[in-house]
């Protein structure tokens, strides 16, 4: 239970209608189209950068398309596992 004073603080400024966000499986396809024109070099090797959540799949997707496995931390494993997202 919780008691005394509460407060919820929502951060909606990309509730505004200016901003446009394209789906995440049209972001996902974008990454995918980008990766796709550097894959031809073995060297290449692709990085990827999350906050805590949102891109997972952006990675195990790109994995997935050139073939290679991908590798997390312990703590972006767990977010895997709340996510219940493969853990290959």
């Amino acid at each position: 239970a919780v008691r005394g004073h509460c407060s919820v603080i929502l951060d909606t400024t990309y509730c505004n209608p200016q901003y446009s966000f394209p789906s995440q499986a049209d972001a996902v396809q974008y990454v995918l189209e980008a990766v796709r024109v550097e894959d031809f070099n073995p060297k290449t090797l692709f990085l990827v950068g999350t906050y805590t959540i949102g891109k997972e799949r952006v990675f195990l997707e790109v994995g997935h398309a050139v073939g290679v496995p991908v590798y997390v931390g312990a703590a972006k494993r767990k977010v895997f596992e709340c996510l219940e997202l493969p853990a290959e």
